[in-house]
C-alpha cells in the first residue's frame, strides 16, 4: 500500500517567517509580562517586535492571526512527524500528539490568554479532517468526528498547559491514550 504524506514541503518564505518569529516572540513577552491580550495594539506590537505596521498588515489582518500562524506552523510540524513514522497507529500517533502538545505548552498558554480557542479549534478540527480523508472515513461522519476530536485533543491540551510541571509527559500520554477516542 503506498504511503499518503499529509504534508508537501511548503515553500516559506524566509522574511515571512522572520516576521512571524518576531511578532510571536513579542507576544510571549506581553504574556509573561501579564499584560492584557485586549490591551496590546499592532503600533505596540510592531514597535516591541522591531517590525514596520505595512509589513505587519501585509501577513496579518489582526494580532490573533500571529497566534493562528503559529498553530499552522505547529500543525504542519505535527504532520511532517506522522508522515515519518515506520508505522502509524493509535499508539504511535498518540505519542507524537503528546510530543507535540509539550513542545507547544507556550503557544496553547497564548491561544487562552487571547481567546483563540475556537478559532484554534477550527484549526485543529480541519487538520483531522485532512487525515480522516487519507484514511477514508465515512465522509458521512467525517465532520462530526473531526470537531469532536478536535475540540478533545485541544481541551486536553489546555489541561495540560496549565500545569505541565504537575504531570510528566509519560503520564499526559496514558490519560491521553485513556481519554481520547482511537480512531
Amino acid at each position: 500500500m503506498a504511503k499518503n504524506y499529509l504534508v508537501e514541503q511548503p515553500k516559506i518564505d524566509r522574511r515571512a517567517n522572520n516576521t512571524q518569529i518576531k511578532l510571536y516572540q513579542a507576544l510571549k513577552n506581553y504574556y509573561v509580562e501579564g499584560i492584557a491580550f485586549k490591551k496590546i495594539q499592532v503600533k505596540q506590537l510592531c514597535q516591541t517586535a522591531k517590525v514596520s505596521r505595512a509589513t505587519f498588515y501585509r501577513h496579518h489582518q489582526n494580532i490573533q492571526d500571529i497566534i493562528a500562524i503559529q498553530l499552522l506552523i505547529m500543525i504542519t510540524q505535527f504532520e511532517k512527524k506522522i508522515d515519518g513514522l515506520q508505522v502509524l497507529n493509535y499508539d504511535s500517533g498518540s505519542g507524537v500528539v503528546v510530543d507535540t502538545i509539550y513542545a507547544n505548552l507556550d503557544l496553547l498558554q497564548l491561544m487562552q490568554w487571547s481567546g483563540t480557542e475556537k478559532s484554534g479549534q477550527k484549526i485543529v478540527s480541519g487538520a483531522i479532517i485532512r487525515i480522516l480523508i487519507l484514511r477514508d472515513f465515512d465522509e458521512v461522519n467525517r465532520n462530526f468526528i473531526a470537531d469532536y476530536l478536535g475540540a478533545a485533543i485541544l481541551k486536553f491540551a489546555f489541561q495540560i498547559s496549565q500545569a505541565p510541571e504537575k504531570l510528566p509527559k509519560e503520564q499526559a500520554l496514558k490519560l491521553y491514550r485513556f481519554l481520547v477516542p482511537k480512531v
